[in-house]
């Protein structure tokens, strides 16, 4: 009976290390701040939505190879950039992506760029230099075009890339183009305000 209560003693010691060995810092506990499901494992996909891929022939949903959405630049990278005077404001296109400033967005000029490291992929970095004017006094309009893709919007979210929290956030998307005339040459697409630039997607509702 004696010996029977030490070999539960031991196993219950023994679970309870293995328990504690497995949280926390420990290399068998998940990696918190990567934005991995798949812990430690380099072949794990990320965690997120899947992002839209746009090409001639189709319209699908990709898994990228990193969370924040993939930094590698393709053949078919795109950029743009353009000197705006924020009280006049003005509009700017990088492949699928419009964007639209209001007048009175920020003061003095500004430098906006937009990128897309690969023209296929529903991502883009909107930067504006100097930084300090990164902070909008009138929301500047982001619209996604779904022109030709036969998607219904319904199934499409715009996202940005949340730097503190390694993480895509959902944003609130106007879905329905036809009464807004704000964004130049906009029919079909998604239609967000942004209150300053970063990284953004568009990527699959629901997640």
């Amino acid at each position: 009976m004696k010996l029977a209560r030490d070999r539960f003693g031991a196993i219950l010691i023994f679970v309870l290390a293995l328990s504690l060995s497995g949280c926390g810092d420990s290399s068998l506990g998940p990696d918190r701040g990567s934005g991995n499901t798949g812990g430690n494992d380099p072949g794990a996909q990320p965690a997120g939505p899947e992002i839209l891929m746009i090409t001639e022939d189709r319209a699908r949903f990709v898994r990228l190879s990193s969370a924040d959405g993939g930094n590698v630049e393709t053949a078919r990278a795109l950029h743009v950039s353009a000197v705006v005077d924020g009280a006049v404001g003005g509009n700017l296109q990088c492949g699928r992506f419009l964007l639209s400033i209001p007048p009175g967005a920020f003061e003095g000029e500004g430098t906006i760029s937009m990128s897309m490291p690969d023209s296929t992929v529903m991502v883009v970095d909107l930067e504006i230099d100097p930084v300090g004017l990164n902070d909008f006094k009138k929301p500047v309009k982001l619209c996604l075009l779904t022109e030709g893709t036969r998607l219904s919007t319904d199934d499409i979210q715009i996202y940005w890339w949340d730097e503190d929290y390694s993480e895509w956030k959902s944003l609130f998307c106007d879905k329905d183009l036809s009464d807004d005339t704000t964004v130049i040459g906009a029919s079909e697409g998604l239609l967000t305000d942004l209150d300053h630039f970063s990284r953004y997607s568009g990527g699959k509702a629901g997640w």
